[in-house]
């Protein structure tokens, strides 16, 4: 497994080497990290610099957005097979080891996928999708039943399926849903239940606030025919989510949808009907 690791840094020197070091320290080798400081106005790039790794490389550019950053990461690098993680995360003991037995037992696997927990306020929860294992043969559908949540530290997948710029640069926020649902329309995804990453939430609805609406993926998503149902209805619950981020503009971002009549009321005999079978678990 010809691994790169891709972290896009800005202003995170708090937590940069804490993630760098919790990735070296992997008893698996063949990999390189490529830190991206998308113009770090504080020491990140000091900190970056002061490890001495041979499997650590360190580039600069204008401040351009996280998905800018991993675009240029990913130009660079040279693994068959890339990860994207947050410079604020940490990566669990023994993770790539998880990842190489994996694509070794599932070959023909174009993105594999582990679990993980997020840190909320010291509290520990586990992650969307912690438990389920298996070949996801219907992506977005398992996404909505939290059978597969894959974000930034949590999965592999093939380079050769994310092409020169799978992030849109544009947008700043919910950047990696829509990488994530561009892979799900196309990749054969293996999920195992092994724990590969502590998510830290460091990003509240204020935060998300402070992003305009020309710059998150869920005020521009795309309600097309040419989408699965399933999609879709992935798609609504996104806009649910923009109705408290945006309570104001929600209204005025999708007027058409109210047409749409079986996806609202797909979405509502979905919901409940995940709603029942997490009650059950």
């Amino acid at each position: 497994m010809n691994l790169s690791i891709i972290i896009p840094v800005y202003n995170k020197e708090s937590s940069i080497a804490d993630t760098l070091n919790s990735i070296l320290r992997q008893n698996f080798a063949e990999f390189e990290v490529l830190a991206v400081d998308d113009g770090s106005t504080d020491t990140s790039g000091k900190i970056i610099n002061s490890i001495a790794d041979s499997r650590l490389k360190y580039f600069r550019i204008e401040n351009s957005g996280p998905g800018s950053a991993r675009n240029y990461g990913l130009k660079q690098s040279s693994g068959e097979w890339i990860m994207f993680m947050d410079a604020d995360d940490i990566m669990s003991e023994g993770a790539l080891s998880f990842f190489f037995n994996s694509l070794t037992k599932y070959p023909d696997a174009d993105m594999i996928v582990g679990d993980y927990v997020e840190l909320d306020d010291s509290v520990i929860h586990k992650g969307k999708g912690s438990g389920y294992s298996g070949y996801m043969a219907s992506p977005f559908k398992a996404w909505f039943f939290h059978r597969l949540h894959p974000c930034a530290g949590t999965f592999i997948c093939r380079k050769c399926l994310l092409g020169n710029a799978p992030y849109n640069s544009k947008f700043r926020c919910y950047e990696d849903v829509d990488m994530l649902f561009n892979i799900f329309r196309k990749a054969k995804i293996y999920k195992f239940d092994n724990l590969v990453m502590e998510y830290r939430r460091t990003y509240s609805i204020e935060s998300k606030r402070r992003h305009s609406i020309e710059t998150n993926f869920i005020c521009n998503m795309d309600f097309s025919k040419k989408k699965s149902l399933w999609e879709k209805v992935c798609l609504y619950e996104k806009y649910i989510e923009a109705k408290n981020i945006y309570p104001e503009e929600y209204k005025k971002l999708y007027p058409e949808l109210s047409r749409h009549i079986i996806i609202i009321l797909f979405y509502h005999i979905a919901f409940r009907l995940r709603a029942l079978v997490n009650s059950c678990h």
